[in-house]
């Protein structure tokens, strides 16, 4: 006599698995995400500590390149043909502010750490991802603008005085006696020098302009960040 099947145990083994099994995997996509938001959390934080560093560095470099822009105006304002000699001095103390070349460098270990590993995809709003991946190209014009300042510094500005000036003389003399001595009519009354000034003085003003669009992208950077953290 054949012995009957037990079909209806059997679908109930079957049942029984299948919901173990997805149990098991519901429970390690539970603690997974739960990791996952975890690890958000931290890289959000991470990531707000470096863009709070990145706006106070901004605000010192745009305060050093301010003065240069000052700086300059004022240098123009000695520099004619009928210049002031006697002015000498004030040209020792401007000088030194227009030949600096103040530099941005924020502090993007956490970003750059993500984007190496590529782990970004931790971020969950897509939004705030995008401006995170698009922060390097942000920064492009600004370093544009940089580098333009410096070649005209060390390409131009500093190869001229360096012709009519001894550089021991100019250095970075800011008080006493004056340090160009009779070289000032060289310089006073030099139109080239007069359109070096104004070349390096529109470099500056390009990286106050790349400078302000940083610090704005910046900004709304932290203001997300912020929102995601319920700060």
């Amino acid at each position: 006599m054949s012995r009957q099947i037990p079909f209806g145990r059997l679908a109930a083994e079957f049942v029984v698995i299948v919901v173990g099994v997805l149990v098991a995997l519901a429970a390690d996509s539970w603690w997974q995400s739960r990791q996952d938001r975890a690890a958000e959390d931290r890289a959000l934080r991470s990531l707000l500590a470096d863009f709070e560093a990145a706006s106070a560095a901004l605000e010192r470099q745009v305060a050093a390149v301010d003065s240069a822009a000052v700086a300059a105006e004022a240098l123009l304002g000695l520099v004619s043909p009928e210049a002031d000699l006697g002015q000498a001095d004030s040209l020792a103390q401007l000088l030194p502010r227009i030949i600096r070349r103040p530099t941005f460098h924020p502090p993007t270990g956490t970003l750059n750490e993500l984007l190496g590993l590529g782990t970004l995809s931790l971020i969950q709003n897509d939004s705030l991802r995008a401006k995170l991946a698009s922060f390097h190209s942000q920064l492009e014009g600004l370093t544009v603008t940089q580098e333009y300042g410096s070649r005209v510094v060390f390409d131009q500005l500093v190869p001229y005085l360096n012709q009519h000036v001894p550089m021991l003389e100019y250095g970075l003399l800011a008080t006493g006696e004056s340090s160009f001595g009779n070289h000032r009519p060289t310089v006073l009354r030099s139109m080239e020098f007069e359109n070096l000034v104004q070349t390096r003085l529109m470099g500056i003003r390009f990286t106050l302009l790349a400078m302000d669009d940083v610090g704005e992208f910046i900004l709304s950077v932290r203001r997300s960040i912020e929102v995601e953290l319920g700060t």
